[in-house]
């Protein structure tokens, strides 16, 4: 199997959030009730600053209400900021992997891997994430680039080798 593809910045940094949370309900939920919380404590906060009392708990109150709802900016943010630092991401991949063995040539060199190397995969609808044993260095694997039957054999070979995430 050979596939080639080329890295966006949209790509590592849906990857990125992936790898590093999951695409589970739970978190799902949790990421919505911290924005709903932030949101009431942005409207209490205005509410009350308009109001007469103490001005300092007020604002207080108010700016950890704009922090909670924009939280996940700031993460999306500094993704794309490792994304632009980590000049390795940019440029043209291969990937050949076989029963054997995982063969990945990048822009700054090659490298041909056991699978015991990788430890899990994750897949959501944009891409294959894989996860290093024992730490948390991820490969993500955009399926933009990819026709469906890559994808499939991608897959096959990932269940074959990998436990799901």
């Amino acid at each position: 199997m050979h596939i080639e593809y080329q890295m966006s910045e949209s790509d590592f940094v849906a990857a990125s959030q992936f790898a590093s949370h999951g695409r589970t309900t739970w978190r799902r939920i949790r990421l919505w009730l911290i924005r709903l919380v932030g949101l009431l404590f942005t409207v209490a906060g205005v509410l009350l600053l308009s109001q007469q009392g103490n001005k300092t708990i007020n604002l207080v109150l108010l700016l950890y209400g704009i922090f909670l709802c924009s939280f996940s900016i700031f993460t999306r943010i500094q993704y794309k900021r490792k994304f632009h630092k980590m000049t390795q991401l940019h440029g043209r991949y291969v990937l050949e992997p076989d029963e054997h063995f995982f063969r990945y040539i990048a822009p700054a060199g090659e490298t041909k891997m056991d699978w015991r190397v990788w430890g899990s995969f994750a897949e959501d609808t944009r891409s294959f994430v894989l996860v290093q044993r024992g730490s948390s260095i991820f490969m993500p694997i955009p399926k933009r680039e990819l026709t469906s039957d890559q994808i499939t054999e991608l897959r096959t070979l990932f269940e074959t080798h990998l436990p799901r995430r």
